[in-house]
């Protein structure tokens, strides 16, 4: 019984040893990330912060960086590609508006209603020049007038090219337009030339 006891008192004192070595090893942990550390090496105050401030965090970070994009987008000449997909560039300048008496009717609208054919001002016109029957100064004449139409409405007015071409329904056969056609003819080919009777 004695030889027992002897056995027991060993025993404890070996896990007291044990413990006290288990507690400088704490207190080693503790003096070198402060008290209350995590023994794994986790800095004090480098517990990520609640989830409500995450939130906010990465609210304003993304507002931020959206404004920043849309600034880009606006100013940079480099985006003009993504303005133009995104509709956002304009091709003139805007006309100035003036006032004025009289009335006015238009001489094409839309299929089905009293709404008039237009083009988009943020795409550029293209049109086609037939010289046939044209004076000798006719592409300054087209030239001026496109400059005058193109201030007046704001659209992009240029001239691709030359053509005989003398059809002037300009839609083709898949409903595609086609370039818009500047032709001199009278009154043997366009009967409306020759005036009322």
């Amino acid at each position: 019984m004695h030889e027992g006891s002897r056995r027991e008192r060993r025993e404890r004192r070996r896990r007291e040893a044990e413990m006290l070595r288990r507690l400088e090893e704490l207190d080693r942990v503790d003096a070198a990330l402060g008290l209350g550390a995590l023994p794994y090496g986790v800095p004090a105050g480098s517990r990520r912060p609640p989830p409500r401030r995450r939130w906010v965090t990465v609210l304003m970070g993304s507002s931020v960086l959206v404004l920043l994009m849309g600034v880009v987008v606006a100013l940079a000449p480099q985006a003009a590609p993504l303005r133009d997909l995104l509709g956002l560039q304009r091709y003139g300048e805007r006309p100035t508006y003036v006032a004025g008496e009289g009335t006015y009717a238009f001489l094409a609208t839309q299929p089905g209603s009293d709404a008039p054919v237009g083009y988009d001002p943020c795409r550029t016109v293209e049109v086609l020049v037939n010289p046939e029957g044209a004076p000798r100064d006719h592409r300054d004449l087209v030239d001026t007038a496109l400059a005058r139409v193109g201030a007046a409405t704001g659209l992009d007015l240029r001239v691709v090219g030359e053509t005989d071409d003398r059809d002037t329904d300009r839609i083709d056969d898949a409903g595609v337009p086609q370039p818009v056609l500047v032709l001199w003819a009278d009154e043997d080919e366009q009967p409306d030339l020759g005036g009322a009777p």
